[in-house]
């Protein structure tokens, strides 16, 4: 970037100083003035350089420099010929109208519509302003220059590579319009150079991406334009009192007033530029949030003061009679519309706030109902908040509220609760039309079959629901929220999070209906290969295949075959002739544990759409029809069916297993139960049979509920899908049931997997701490870091050191010279971007393979946890990670299914010289972003970090901070 600014600098400089001297010799030979009279004509080359030089021109630029070049045609007809006075201000609207139209705003009023026509206000007040700082030789380009330098730095700043570089080359070009504008000048700027300066200044101070908020940024637009506002607002008063016509030519600007009180011309001009440079140089501070806006407003503030009582000083003459009648009228008039227009609107507002609060419980109360099955209830309490809110609605509408629009702060807390209501009667509208068009007695999962026919007829209610809801979230994001009270801005934040999780489920619901069609066998069956993990033997997708069977759904019916032991699909067909069809990462890792013919092992890697595919394809290779998906359950996701099926009775076992003791039934008490009985240690696989029996013989309710039941499960990896047809695998990947690992391409993350290595059910008794301190450092350019730290992963083993049955503590047979009771011996994995600088295991050094999988780099090592003590793996790391915008460090803490949460400790700590600002997931202590997760799912943790007050000042304006 830096290449093509100097670029755009060096060509407007050049290209200005050619067409220049060209224009100066044409007036000389042809003695024709006009050429002279618009000198400033050659400025409009310099935004097309700028333009060109960009890797990407958006619509906004190109409105920008259209309306500039607009602005200077008009000009160039003005210096040719007379123009009436009233076409002036109709042109100037009608191109800023036009560039306020690419969604260039100037944020003052807080209602989109009304910041509409503020913007045009500004584009035209601030151009006229600009243009009209007086006709000095030098004057108008040097002061023109003082504003754009400080926009030009904004925007560089702000990686607005077009902003930059357009306005870079209009800077270039207006130093070196002075060779020929300085005294004694040879070519005068004339309306087309003024007018296109005025524009490009009045555009481009809310072009440029101050990081401070608005209205905030407002303040910043003011500082960069501070010296030509400050002279129309003396020129503007000072005539009102001489009752004199705004238009009039009256040397009355503060470079007359400042030669009037005793300084020479160059001076004053020179004066004028400094407090202007000074004042752009604070925006830029200020834009940055390297200088607070408070004190950069004070020191703003104080010298234009300065400069005002300067320019006071001067005697000018006449004797002002002082402002007319019409002046006062308007003033009190002004005053007047304020106070009646705030009025009926505080009246309205409070009247429609209790509407506003049972509206939104009755609209609360049926979204509970409908995801209840109850369609009767939700649609009546729908409609009764759609009644509710069209009430509030009429009224905050009423046209005796529409003057409030136009006042700053009240207008915007106005237009956000019309907003508000008129989204709740639309949201209340479609809950309603849902609920009555979907009876969810239609789609009850009986007897295992889903009614398809009933699905797919509601797929298009559910699509329109899903649609009104994406744009109600649009519309709330699009609600300014800079002026709300505080009271308004919580509700709308909290309206915000529901529709955005609304919106969430409808869009997956309408997904559900439109795919699950397809997936559940209408036009002949398909065959799913249903897996058994047991969480007590670890393994990277949560758990040890126990057990496997086929399940079979068409036209809507499931049914489940019997499920049998994991040893039986390892010798189905022949083994000897199955081949590895998997990524190159995954044959790297996992060839030598023989994940072909021991199908137990293949589920040693993390990612279950990896897993699945290798177990379809060893499966299709054994001489089986292919399958069209793979479904795995542990006994947590039994759990949350069981909700729905209610207990289940297996043979030889003395009392119901329900939902609340099955994980410690099958993973606990059955391997005592059974401790002199081995064949019985599929015990797992006998109550899933029963389970998924009972789930496909009985009623399970309506989709909302079995949705509801499940979705917490299968969000934590105890129930994951992979299907073979991209749609739907798309959408489970979507949902976050895929159990597909998030993308390495962005950020910092984190991945810690226990492979049981030990042959024993050891890992019931396990239990995970994981330490995460690590030091970022920003880049100079702020998009990435460098990262260093720990990671430190303490296991501790629970079991009792006695008592525990063989077959759970082990040793398994034939390895008693191997291992002990109660060792619970595991292949332990740490996945990040990072690089391995080094390894301890129980403070000592320790041997740590290193390698390549899933994107990230991935560190092994087996470890051994005996009963009743623990054991340690810390891994020094090191590497550069992605930032977002501003600085965001974020950092992925990726979820292994296990049966108990880890706690997970990250302490993410920043170098001297920088700071961090703020966190999300995490606490703020002591300049340090720590906190400790029970992570029962993938989380994400944000860290904003920037250099701190006293660093490098360049680093700190880039970043920001």
């Amino acid at each position: 970037m830096g290449m093509q600014i100097a670029i755009a600098f060096s060509a407007a400089v050049v290209v200005v100083l050619v067409l220049g001297g060209l224009l100066r010799s044409a007036a000389r030979r042809t003695r024709w003035q006009w050429p002279r009279r618009s000198g400033g004509a050659v400025l409009v080359a310099t935004a097309p350089i700028g333009l060109l030089l960009a890797s990407a021109v958006s619509d906004r630029a190109l409105a920008v420099v259209g309306g500039a070049l607009a602005m200077a045609l008009f000009g160039l007809i003005r210096d040719k010929v007379s123009v009436p006075a009233w076409v002036v201000p109709i042109v100037m609207g009608t191109v800023a109208a036009a560039v306020a139209a690419s969604g260039l705003r100037f944020p003052f009023g807080g209602v989109p519509a009304v910041d509409f026509v503020w913007t045009v206000l500004w584009l035209t007040l601030v151009t006229t302003a600009v243009a009209s700082t007086g006709n000095a030789d030098g004057q108008l380009p040097s002061l023109a220059g003082a504003s754009v330098v400080g926009m030009a730095f904004l925007a560089g700043f702000a990686r607005q590579d077009a902003a930059a570089l357009v306005l870079v080359a209009l800077l270039g070009g207006l130093i070196a319009f002075l060779a020929y504008n300085l005294r004694p000048a040879s070519l005068y700027m004339g309306r087309a150079g003024a007018l296109f300066a005025g524009f490009m200044i009045a555009a481009g101070a809310i072009w440029v991406r101050p990081t401070i908020g608005r209205p905030e940024s407002m303040l910043v637009a003011l500082m960069l334009v501070a010296v030509p506002m400050l002279d129309a607002f003396v020129v503007v008063v000072s005539r009102l009192r001489h009752r004199r016509r705004l238009t009039v030519r009256v040397r009355d600007h503060l470079a007359h007033r400042l030669v009037a009180a005793g300084l020479r011309p160059s001076r004053s001009i020179r004066l004028l530029v400094a407090v202007q440079v000074s004042c752009s140089v604070i925006a830029v501070f200020v834009g940055r949030s390297v200088l607070s806006l408070a004190v950069g407003c004070g020191v703003a503030g104080l010298l234009l003061v300065a400069l005002l009582l300067t320019s006071l000083r001067a005697r000018m003459s006449g004797e002002a009679p002082g402002f007319s009648g019409w002046v006062w009228a308007g003033v009190f008039g002004l005053a007047a519309f304020v106070v009646l227009a705030a009025v009926p609107a505080a009246a309205t507002a409070f009247s429609s706030r209790s509407d506003m609060l049972a509206a939104r419980d009755n609209a609360s109360a049926a979204a509970r109902a409908a995801r209840d099955g109850d369609s009767a209830r939700a649609a009546a309490l729908f409609a009764e908040a759609e009644r509710q809110f069209t009430a509030a609605r009429d009224r905050l509408g009423s046209v005796v509220n529409v003057p409030s629009l136009v006042v700053p702060v009240l207008g915007s807390n106005v237009y956000a609760a019309r907003e508000l209501s008129r989204l709740g009667v639309d949201l209340s509208r479609s809950g309603r039309e849902l609920a009555e068009q979907v009876n969810s007695d239609q789609l009850r999962f009986v007897n295992g079959r889903v009614p398809l026919e009933n699905v797919a007829a509601a797929a298009p209610s559910f699509d329109r629901a899903a649609r009104t809801l994406e744009a109600s979230k649009a519309d709330l994001a699009a609600i300014p929220t800079s002026y709300l009270v505080s009271q308004v801005k919580d509700g709308l934040r909290k309206v915000r999070s529901d529709v955005t999780g609304a919106a969430r489920d409808a869009s997956r619901a309408a997904a559900a209906a439109r795919i699950g069609p397809q997936v559940l066998g209408p036009v002949g069956p398909k065959r799913w290969l249903v897996l058994g993990q047991n969480p007590a033997e670890l393994r990277g997708t949560g758990g040890l295949i126990g057990n496997w069977g086929i399940l079979t759904a068409a036209n809507g019916k499931i049914e489940l075959d019997q499920l049998q032991r994991v040893a039986a699909l390892n010798t189905l067909g022949n083994p000897s002739t199955r081949v590895l069809n998997a990524p190159r990462d995954y044959v790297d890792r996992y060839k030598r544990f023989d994940p072909t013919r021991t199908l137990q092992n293949a589920n040693i890697s993390p990612d279950f759409p990896t897993v699945s595919k290798v177990i379809a394809d060893v499966y299709g290779q054994s001489g089986s029809p292919p399958v069209d998906g793979v479904i795995a359950v542990d006994p947590i996701g039994l759990a949350a069916l069981m909700e729905l099926t209610g207990p289940v009775n297996v043979a030889g076992w003395p009392t119901p297993i329900t939902a609340a003791n099955v994980v410690d039934v099958t993973l606990h008490d059955a391997y005592a139960a059974f401790a002199r009985t081995p064949e019985r240690a599929d015990f797992l696989g006998d109550v899933a049979q029963e389970s998924i029996k009972r789930a496909t013989s009985g009623d399970l309710g309506n989709l909302a509920a079995l949705s509801r039941s499940l979705g917490t499960a299968a969000d934590q990896g105890h129930i994951s899908l992979w299907f073979e047809d991209r749609p739907a695998q798309h959408l489970v990947d979507e949902i976050g049931i895929g159990g597909r690992l998030p993308s390495a391409k962005q950020g910092d993350s984190l991945l810690v997997s226990n492979t049981n290595a030990g042959g024993n059910k050891l890992d019931y008794y396990l239990r995970r701490a994981i330490d995460y301190s690590v030091t970022v450092t920003p880049s100079a350019d702020g998009r990435e870091a460098l990262t260093t730290g720990t990671i430190g992963v303490q296991l501790d083993n629970t079991v009792p050191a006695s008592g525990v049955p063989q077959i759970a503590a082990g040793p398994y047979e034939g390895a008693t010279d191997r291992f002990v009771y109660g060792q619970n011996h595991s292949y332990l994995s740490v996945y990040s971007p990072l690089s391995m600088t080094g390894a301890q295991a129980n403070g000592q050094p320790a041997n740590v393979e290193s390698a390549k999988e899933l994107g990230r780099n991935v560190f092994s090592s087996y470890v051994d946890a005996f009963s009743q003590a623990g054991t340690n793996l810390a891994l020094d790391v090191a590497g550069k990670v992605g930032l977002r915008k501003d600085g965001w460090y974020d950092l992925t803490l990726i979820h292994q299914p296990t049966l108990h949460p880890d706690r997970v400790t990250v302490r993410v700590a920043v170098p001297a010289g920088y700071q961090v600002l703020e966190a999300r997931g995490l606490d703020v202590v002591d300049g340090v972003a720590t906190g400790t997760i029970d992570l029962d799912r993938t989380r994400t943790v944000r860290v904003r970090i920037a250099e701190a007050a006293g660093a490098n000042l360049w680093n700190r304006l880039r970043q920001g901070s």
